[in-house]
């Protein structure tokens, strides 16, 4: 049953995010962001409401071991995307400069 509510997840989610291009693609320059904004909110509500939720945590499994491993998971996370946030950062600011072409003048629309 978890890999199917699994997959589920992954289903619906590349379905709400074809929802907001979607919207995006159909709608004028004013319109674009909110129409994505709203199509992949309505996607993602939807799916919140329809998928079964899940209660793995026994009553009696230590309140404090939980807490515990929820501080370490977020530990982790804030190191992993810093040290790939500023590694990609080094790397751009050292080799993104001198490749970039020079910008095309934009013509005066009228």
């Amino acid at each position: 049953m978890h890999i199917i509510a699994y997959l589920a997840v992954v289903v619906l989610g590349l379905v709400a995010v074809c929802a907001a291009v979607l919207a995006a693609r159909t709608q004028t320059a004013e319109w674009r962001r909110a129409a994505a904004t709203i199509g992949f909110l309505v996607e993602v509500t939807a799916a919140y409401l329809l998928l079964p939720t899940f209660d793995e945590v026994p009553a009696t499994f230590p309140a404090t071991l939980l807490w515990d491993f929820r501080v370490s998971s977020l530990g982790t996370q804030v190191v992993l995307w810093s040290v790939l946030g500023l590694t990609y950062a080094d790397l751009v600011a050292r080799h993104g400069a001198r490749s970039l072409p020079e910008p095309s003048p934009v013509p005066a629309a009228g």
